[in-house]
């Protein structure tokens, strides 16, 4: 056949190498969680959930997580803060200053 043509190697790419030193922490509203679940389903679709804290007494929930969407950490670095917003259906995490 005079047109066929080679099938051509896809490069698999590991995600994990991407994401092993990029974590980060954000916090969601407990009554968020109930009363918005498409707003929170579109959060966890951008991230690794690794830890998951319930504070009773802000009443929200902390959450410690892998995201391509995290800054990478250098060896030894404590893990930033993001606050994360859901705008036009676009999640966004911005890193806290401490």
């Amino acid at each position: 056949m005079e047109n066929a043509r080679e099938p051509t190697e896809e490069r698999e790419i590991d995600l994990w190498e991407i994401i092993k030193n990029r974590y980060g922490e954000f916090e969601l509203n407990a009554q968020m969680v109930q009363s918005n679940p498409t707003y929170v389903f579109r959060v966890m679709s951008m991230c690794i959930v690794i830890r998951c804290e319930h504070l009773f007494a802000r009443d929200t929930f902390t959450y410690t997580a892998i995201s391509p969407n995290f800054s990478p950490l250098a060896p030894g670095e404590a893990i930033p803060r993001y606050d994360v917003e859901v705008k036009d259906g676009l999640v966004a995490f911005k890193r806290l200053e401490e």
